[in-house]
């Protein structure tokens, strides 16, 4: 299970950005109308579901394609070797 997603240098993200997965302890009555999005894992609250939101040309589509390339290395892992190195993210 994905908690937390974690870019640097890849697409337009230089410096590290962060995609948390983990729901904040927020008790106001808004968030407590949300609880059909969470679940619970060894006490910890999970989000079932994102939004990623932002102005045009901020990066969203910039982290999709970012877990895109993710989630094929790691399919694909088993074709590479130990000093393999990636150029799958032209700047």
């Amino acid at each position: 299970m994905v908690l937390e997603i974690r870019l640097s240098n890849m697409f337009s993200f230089r410096d590290e950005v962060t995609l948390d997965l983990q729901a904040a302890k927020i008790q106001t009555k808004k968030a407590r109308e949300l609880e059909g999005n969470l679940f619970s894992v060894d006490g910890e609250q999970m989000l079932k579901s994102v939004a990623l939101f932002g102005a045009n040309a901020s990066g969203k589509s910039n982290v999709i394609k970012a877990i895109r390339a993710c989630v094929n290395m790691v399919r694909s892992s088993h074709n590479y070797n130990v000093d393999t190195r990636f150029h799958c993210c032209p700047v």
